[in-house]
């Protein structure tokens, strides 16, 4: 249903984050695959280490809850402006399954 709108953003990815997700059901587990050959930053968020850890960039460890602010708040969640913000210059592609 929304294959070709997810591959179209895929195609222009500079940054990926996967939060809570096993790795395995595709076709979001081919997602990060499709990011690591464009060279994105690819940040996985999970409770531990899944079937494809091994093709991120990053990992971060922990609650959901805990981990995603922590990564965002210190950039974007203050009251800096978005377009000001150096670390996320781009638009995420959000994979959850």
């Amino acid at each position: 249903m929304y294959l070709e709108e997810i591959e179209a953003a895929m195609s222009r990815v500079s940054i990926y984050m996967a939060v809570g997700t096993s790795g395995e059901v595709y076709p979001a587990a081919g997602f990060v695959k499709v990011a690591k050959k464009r060279r994105a930053r690819r940040i996985e968020f999970n409770l531990s280490r899944t079937s494809v850890s091994n093709h991120f960039s990053e990992e971060r460890r922990g609650p959901a809850s805990q981990t995603v602010p922590a990564l965002w708040m210190p950039c974007c969640g203050t009251r800096q402006s978005k377009s000001r913000c150096k670390r996320f210059q781009s638009r995420p592609l959000l994979s959850r399954v």
